[in-house]
């Protein structure tokens, strides 16, 4: 009997963003060599035009749409894996840790006595011990843990966003889709959500372009500027844990050791030191850029690209050149 790897599919409005395709790809990869069928699961009010999008690149899409999904509850996430998990028996679930609902996963694992692995930065199997083989950063990136584990249980795994690169080859698997056949109970809910945040900026977690400030921003009205070279480059814009304390940014823009880790292709690093704290959270960029009047500033150790000047002169020169493109 196949074994079954189902992909949670990560989407917003009319796309499915590219960290889906990136875990479809190590999904198909890792599918060849254990002989398992891969499947996507697509969650929304309204996203049954999205499987589309996903035609070719796995076996079966489950589409489950509901009302109650228009507001995020763990709970309605903890009541549909559950139920998927009890009626199909996944071998292997696949999560981007920039999903919502992810607080519901590590639940799910304990509910099933699963294997669960956070923040896995790449996975592989090894026919001759029947092994999988997974690495995640530990100690704020400064290691890397090494675990294996046999598949006698359902893994349950999140992964960090632009860490694996999908192949260039192109599938055309013949793509059945269906209807995700449960019924959630709204009985069964404890917690109401009263408040949400509504923002139409990109999100750090799935940002492949991240422009931060620090202390060199000189205040809120510095980041400013910050948001204004974001936009152009359909990136987004994150912060120092001194900006966030300072009250220039929200929480929520923070990267470093208490605040968001991030693996963007591009992170541009404004008026940043480079303290062992927020060098924690860019370990997965890939090109670093720094802006910074001081050229012994330790951020220049950690960039690909250096320039040794004022964010204030320096940001907007960038901002017109890319104008002039």
């Amino acid at each position: 009997m196949k074994r079954n790897i189902w992909v949670v599919a990560h989407h917003q409005i009319t796309e499915i963003k590219p960290v889906t395709f990136e875990l479809l790809d190590m999904a198909n990869r890792l599918a060849e060599q254990i002989d398992a069928n891969v499947n996507t699961l697509l969650l929304g009010t309204s996203v049954a035009s999205l499987s589309s999008q996903l035609i070719g690149l796995c076996d079966h899409v489950y589409i489950f749409e509901d009302p109650l999904l228009e507001e995020y509850h763990y709970e309605t996430y903890q009541q549909i894996f559950i139920k998927m998990a009890e009626k199909y028996r996944p071998d292997i679930l696949l999560v981007s840790s920039i999903l919502r609902g992810t607080d519901c996963f590590p639940r799910l694992a304990a509910h099933f006595n699963a294997h669960y692995v956070a923040g896995c930065l790449d996975l592989s199997y090894d026919p001759s011990t029947k092994l999988l083989t997974y690495h995640k950063a530990v100690y704020e990136g400064r290691a890397i843990l090494e675990g294996t584990f046999k598949l006698d249980r359902m893994a349950v795994i999140m992964t960090r966003p632009h860490v694996f690169t999908p192949s260039k080859e192109k599938r055309h698997k013949e793509t059945k889709v269906s209807i995700l056949e449960i019924s959630l109970s709204p009985i069964e809910f404890l917690t109401r959500r009263v408040s949400s945040i509504k923002t139409v900026h990109i999100s750090l977690g799935e940002a492949l372009v991240v422009v931060a400030g620090g202390r060199g921003m000189q205040g809120a009205g510095g980041f400013k500027l910050l948001w204004e070279l974001a936009r152009r480059l359909h990136g987004a814009v994150g912060a120092t844990k001194a900006a966030v304390d300072a009250g220039w940014c929200e929480h929520r823009f923070q990267i470093g050791q208490t605040g968001s880790l991030i693996s963007p292709e591009i992170y541009i690093a404004c008026g940043i030191s480079g303290s062992i704290h927020h060098l924690a959270g860019i370990q997965g960029a890939k090109t670093v850029i720094a802006i910074n009047e001081d050229p012994n500033a330790p951020i220049f150790k950690r960039s690909d690209y250096g320039i040794v000047g004022n964010v204030f002169e320096v940001i907007p020169e960038l901002i017109q050149e890319i104008d002039s493109l």
